[in-house]
């Protein structure tokens, strides 16, 4: 009851037009990221990926309070919410910023995505990729920015092939004609997030470059999932078409941070960084272990030991409870 008063009050207290504009956008794209995330996956994977995105903002990792903190006398408290709650959901440029970045690296980290949806994140890259360019110092944005571009033009070179067409342009492959109305929900959302973002001045976006240990963690995950292609033997072209969009972004985020440490260049200070992003790099080793979870035999070995399929998947069931249960401790207990 207390967390619903706190929420009705901020609401009331913080509503202004601007204000209710960025909030909606920033809950509607969360929605969205978490129902495609479900359709991908499952509800448990979905709402993990989901708020390790959003507990980004935390000064203490959930790692960390698994290992001290959870030991101790835990207390209830609403402050850790009300830190995740203003910063996302109460018309912060920053947070619909980097929601409008999970939701593009989801899109495109699919093999296939609808017209609507390529020029949905087509327009958010847009109001993306200024802005960037802005707040950032001596042109070390144009990796990212490149790399977001290189993520639209790699599907929309695929939606090209398909359609046999050789130029590289929306109406080679758009029919309007054939679009319903979700379509043209999707572009104009997308509209009106690229002018929202876009909406100068600037002073009040500011977020921080992905971290060096980020960095590290993103190619140490991207290793093991190379070492897992080659050992099943998947590593193809096609996979590797898949993976690229969503890595060009990566790679762009990373080749950023080496640019400004590299040349001493002064970055942003913020409660919001790149870091979030890295909650989705999961997705091509989650696919491949979703694959696994699904098709494995009756009965498998691991190791000496055999395990019964049904006893196993239970098993990974019941662990995922277990760690959003530990979650939602960590977001109410951190304060």
């Amino acid at each position: 009851m207390e967390l619903i008063i706190y929420v009705l009050r901020t609401i009331r207290n913080g509503f202004r037009p601007m204000t209710f504009i960025i909030s909606s956008l920033s809950i509607i794209y969360i929605f969205r990221c978490y129902i495609h995330l479900k359709k991908r996956l499952n509800w448990q994977l979905a709402l993990l990926i989901i708020l390790f995105f959003m507990t980004s903002l935390y000064e203490i990792s959930f790692l960390s309070f698994i290992g001290n903190n959870l030991s101790t006398q835990l207390k209830f408290s609403l402050t850790g919410f009300q830190s995740l709650f203003n910063g996302w959901f109460l018309g912060n440029r920053s947070g619909l910023f980097l929601i409008s970045l999970l939701y593009i690296i989801e899109k495109v980290s699919r093999s296939s995505i609808s017209s609507s949806i390529l020029i949905e994140i087509s327009l958010l890259t847009i109001g993306l990729a200024t802005p960037l360019s802005l707040i950032y110092p001596n042109y070390s944005s144009i990796p990212i920015i490149l790399g977001l571009f290189i993520s639209i033009l790699i599907h929309l070179s695929k939606r090209n092939s398909k359609f046999e067409s050789n130029s590289l342009t929306f109406f080679s492959f758009i029919d309007y004609k054939s679009f319903k109305s979700r379509d043209f929900f999707h572009i104009l959302i997308g509209i009106i997030t690229c002018f929202t973002l876009l909406k100068f001045p600037f002073d009040d976006l500011s977020i921080e470059p992905i971290s060096s240990d980020h960095i590290l963690r993103l190619f140490f995950i991207w290793l093991i999932a190379l070492f897992t292609l080659l050992n099943k033997g998947l590593l193809s072209k096609q996979r590797i078409q898949l993976y690229l969009p969503q890595y060009s972004i990566y790679v762009g985020c990373a080749i950023s941070t080496v640019l400004i440490n590299l040349y001493n260049l002064p970055a942003p200070v913020s409660i919001f960084t790149f870091d979030c992003i890295s909650a989705i790099c999961l997705l091509p080793l989650i696919d491949l272990l979703i694959i696994s979870y699904y098709t494995i035999n009756k009965k498998f070995e691991i190791g000496i030991l055999r395990i019964n399929r049904i006893f196993f998947q239970r098993f990974i069931d019941l662990s995922l409870i277990i760690l959003i249960v530990l979650y939602l401790l960590y977001v109410f207990t951190s304060g």
